[in-house]
């Protein structure tokens, strides 16, 4: 429900604002770790219980009560990040340029720095798992299975679970094993779970399938989309970051653009069964090439000149 408090929290928490002041803020490597899977946590779970919250509320209360309920929230929530500790330094008014170069500047470093590249195409991966996941979810619990909205609001529970199990052993799975690595073995989790999707359809779906292929995609996503933040944070300077993280999030929900109408249209045009195994071709295709980009890099860590002074650890290679 759009009119709850803290779906608006989420709202702001996925802005590129809020992911690029993270860094600024928490300057340790590690905790900026468990912050940002911290964060992905409090996401997953304001997914699932914003919704019961609001139906709740429904039942003893009217829309305009709610509504009411979410500007107490902003106002509570702006109270609570002014109150919040170090300020964020301001930018110098004169190191921005014009608009043109202020819109595309994040876009031309993206494509210039090879670590970049791999993250926008391990962003198509997950782009292709998560419209299965979004379209997908009512046609195989109401269409196929002939099941009820609870059963839907338990599949995308599923899904949210895998996701915060991925969030909560990322801290540990980054201190042994690359940053790149693990973006890398998420984008083929989700061509994995894709292709289990194909089969599954091809076959006889069954409530037991969706929920394991669910929980598998949620995990797989949250590897790709939480990891990359990290990638993003060691890659970029202090300068540059807004810039880094505003294309991110663009770029990555530009891949939306045709996975949603695939997922949606493909049924129809090439057959029910084949749409996800389309999408898994395309997310191992994305995945094989990002990891192929980091690997033709002379090198995957971060050019010293562009590291900040605040960061204590050296970065792990992509």
């Amino acid at each position: 429900m759009s009119s709850s408090s803290p779906y608006s929290l989420r709202r702001r928490r996925s802005h590129p604002p809020f992911q690029s002041v993270i860094p600024t803020v928490v300057t340790d490597r590690d905790v900026y770790t468990r912050a940002v899977s911290a964060s992905r946590i409090a996401y997953d779970l304001e997914s699932v219980v914003s919704p019961m919250i609001a139906a709740a509320l429904l039942g003893v209360v009217g829309y305009s009560f709610l509504f009411v309920g979410t500007a107490v929230g902003f106002a509570a929530s702006a109270a609570l990040v002014a109150r919040s500790g170090p300020r964020i330094p301001s930018q110098r008014a004169d190191s921005v340029g014009d608009f043109w170069s202020r819109t595309t500047a994040g876009l031309r470093i993206m494509l210039s720095r090879p670590v970049f590249r791999g993250i926008l195409w391990a962003n198509i991966a997950t782009a292709a798992a998560t419209s299965v996941v979004v379209v997908g979810s009512v046609v195989y619990v109401r269409a196929e299975l002939s099941l009820g909205d609870s059963v839907l609001a338990v599949a995308l529970g599923v899904f949210g679970t895998g996701s915060i199990v991925a969030a909560v052993a990322l801290p540990w799975l980054l201190r042994r094993v690359a940053a790149g690595r693990v973006v890398g073995g998420g984008a083929l989790g989700c061509a994995a779970a894709l292709a289990g999707v194909g089969l599954m359809t091809a076959i006889a779906p069954t409530i037991g399938a969706v929920l394991v292929l669910w929980f598998v995609f949620g995990v797989a996503t949250s590897l790709v989309n939480t990891a990359s933040t990290r990638m993003l944070r060691d890659h970029s300077a202090a300068d540059d970051r807004d810039a880094v993280f505003t294309a991110q999030f663009s770029l990555s929900h530009a891949a939306f653009l045709v996975t949603y109408p695939a997922a949606g249209w493909g049924p129809t045009l090439v057959g029910p069964w084949a749409t996800p195994v389309i999408l898994a071709v395309l997310a191992a295709a994305a995945a094989i090439a990002a990891r192929r980009t980091w690997s033709r890099a002379a090198s995957s860590r971060p050019v010293r000149a562009h590291r900040p002074p605040t960061m204590t650890a050296t970065a792990p290679t992509g």
